[in-house]
């Protein structure tokens, strides 16, 4: 699947945010996930950890995974960006 990450500035749940970049990857899957804070160090180093332990993980075809800072970052499917909702889609199975 295409997805577009949206990268923020700040923490998404506080507001005036701007988002600072926007990024398309081809993905398998994806998944947020809790890492605590010991193993966000261990696994992303000290200049990644999230505030709020959250991480959005994509996983690639070839086995390849990348970490995101869940808290300063949007998901979407590509196909959503280009083509808008589909019709009777509700608006919380696309906003993350």
């Amino acid at each position: 699947m295409r997805v577009v990450v949206n990268i923020f500035d700040k923490n998404k749940y506080n507001n005036k945010l701007q988002k600072i970049g926007e990024c398309h990857f081809k993905i398998v899957a994806y998944e947020v996930k809790e890492v605590l804070r010991d193993e966000a160090t261990e696994k992303f180093g000290t200049e990644n950890i999230d505030e709020n332990n959250e991480y959005l993980i994509l996983h690639f075809e070839n086995g390849d995974i990348y970490a995101f800072r869940n808290s300063r970052v949007n998901l979407f499917r590509e196909w959503i960006i280009t083509h808008g909702k589909p019709m009777g889609m509700p608006n919380n199975l696309i906003d993350n």
